[in-house]
């Protein structure tokens, strides 16, 4: 099959860049034509190796003498596909657009899937009859009306919208009726990570995320001056980068916790440092269905997380393979981390029930579940998209 992705900066670190860069590996390893297209690129080199197989496209590359002038020209004009509740909209302008629009328009035969809210919106508009046209939902329903109201109007043009859980399918399927197929494929353990387990015999924590507000490390920071008080011994390990950096580092400063409290910048060989620790952490205050927290699971070590809305939950089983803690609540993420710094016995314990439950999220079985989705929605549009 034809398979193109759309990423609103495939040259970043996020999780859903990683996802998808993921699985457009796995796909392009069983024989298909996948390429990844990015709207916007910051920098001249990906951050994320693009696995063998898979073509990576600039929509707007700086580099090109045309796209790269019409950027320039166009740099303080404002994107219409961008939604004003995206909050990376802001870094798209009407170049953006422009060369969305060009490149959606000649994916002729083939399977289109965007990847954010304002790509999906401008897919739903710019989608022809010769594509498949996905939207993948990578967080949960926003309850902003402005946001639903769009996605009433706009994702009945779609031949489907996939999100990651069930209890988003059933937020969704309440909000669109019948007008748009809701399928739920979740996020695949990375390609090419192998099952392994980390000795567990290190006092360290660690966690990791795009350095943003809603990835809640300040929540975490708080919950560990009550874990540094009783277990000075453990440090905390966080990976990432993002606009809350300086923030974060003063917030560690006030809190006298610059000893044990680390900031350790972006890690390309994230799996690595997971090795090196007994303890992952994730604060988010929402999700959709973490990545990282599958990568520290098949580490296999113990988690401790916020039952935020939405991926968390669904991947722990309601806590029966790690310790889920009342979204928000930092006392209870202390005590959480605290349980199971403090029992050695209870962390062999929760990290086989973590390596246990990963296998669930086999990349083969995810690009298996994609694969049948396209060939269905394909078959109802009478295209072959290169079978």
């Amino acid at each position: 099959m034809r398979i193109r992705y759309l990423l609103l900066n495939a040259y970043g670190s996020g999780g859903t860049i990683r996802t998808t860069l993921s699985m457009a590996g796995v796909l392009a390893e069983r024989g298909h034509d996948v390429e990844v297209a990015s709207v916007t690129q910051r920098r001249p080199r990906p951050r994320l190796p693009v696995p063998s197989g898979v073509r990576l496209v600039s929509v707007t590359s700086p580099l090109h003498p045309v796209r790269g002038g019409s950027r320039l020209v166009l740099g303080r004009t404002r994107s219409t596909f961008a939604h004003p509740n995206d909050r990376l909209g802001r870094y798209l302008t009407r170049a953006h657009d422009h060369w969305l629009r060009r490149y959606v328009a000649a994916q002729d035969d083939c399977v289109v899937v965007a990847t954010r809210m304002s790509l999906n919106l401008a897919l739903a508009e710019l989608r022809s009859d010769r594509q498949v046209a996905v939207a993948q939902e990578h967080n949960h329903l926003a309850r902003a009306p402005g946001v639903q109201a769009s996605y009433v109007a706009a994702y009945p043009r779609l031949d489907a919208l996939v999100v990651l859980t069930e209890g988003d399918a059933a937020r969704y399927r309440e909000l669109l009726g019948r007008t748009c197929p809701v399928a739920v494929v979740a996020n695949a353990l990375p390609r090419g990570i192998p099952l392994r387990r980390s000795p567990l015999t290190t006092t360290v924590a660690v966690s990791a995320g795009s350095l943003i507000a809603r990835k809640g490390f300040d929540l975490l920071v708080d919950a560990w001056r009550t874990v540094a008080e009783r277990h000075p011994d453990w440090t905390l390990r966080i990976y990432g980068v993002g606009a809350e950096a300086d923030a974060l580092t003063r917030r560690i400063a006030d809190a006298g916790l610059s000893t044990t409290v680390t900031l350790e910048g972006f890690e390309p060989d994230l799996a690595s440092r997971l090795d090196e620790a007994s303890l992952f952490v994730l604060p988010s205050r929402r999700e959709g269905m973490p990545m990282v927290l599958l990568e520290a699971m098949a580490a296999g070590l113990p988690v401790v997380t916020f039952d935020c809305p939405t991926g968390p939950a669904d991947v722990l089983e309601r806590g029966r393979h790690g310790v889920l803690v009342p979204p928000g609540d930092v006392p209870a993420l202390a005590a959480g981390i605290e349980r199971v710094a403090a029992d050695p016995q209870e962390r062999h314990r929760l990290a086989q029930a973590a390596a246990t439950r990963v296998r669930d999220f086999d990349p083969l079985a995810t690009a298996r579940r994609w694969e049948s989705l396209f060939e269905e929605l394909a078959d109802r549009r009478g295209l072959a998209v290169g079978r």
